[in-house]
């Protein structure tokens, strides 16, 4: 399940207009982030709580990008906090992955293909 979620979102579109409202983050950013999102959930729960500074690394750019990024996510529905707290001080976020709206992408994105045919 969370090996699906990881390629759903490796295929998902973000489309730059509705991360208007987002500081100068990149639609490739954003995808970066869910894609690890994805990597690091729990396949049964789908919740994930990596580190904002594993996500910098992993993504490549700042961590000030990376807030950004989640912001953008949370606002776009893919994930969601949890209220819960990880970590050994239990400071890390946990987030909860979204997959109707990761199954809806991938829908529209098929429907787009199969119109351009």
């Amino acid at each position: 399940m969370a090996r699906d979620a990881f390629l759903m979102s490796a295929k998902c579109k973000i489309d730059e207009d509705l991360l208007k409202g987002f500081s100068k983050v990149s639609p490739m950013a954003v995808k970066a982030t869910l894609s690890y999102f994805c990597y690091c959930a729990d396949y049964k729960t789908m919740e994930s709580f990596p580190t904002i500074e594993t996500l910098a690394n992993f993504v490549q750019c700042d961590q000030r990008t990376i807030a950004s990024a989640i912001k953008a996510l949370i606002f776009l529905g893919h994930i969601k906090d949890t209220g819960k707290k990880a970590g050994k001080l239990n400071r890390i976020k946990v987030y909860k992955i979204n997959l109707s709206t990761l199954d809806n992408l991938a829908i529209e994105q098929k429907n787009e293909v199969l119109c351009e045919v």
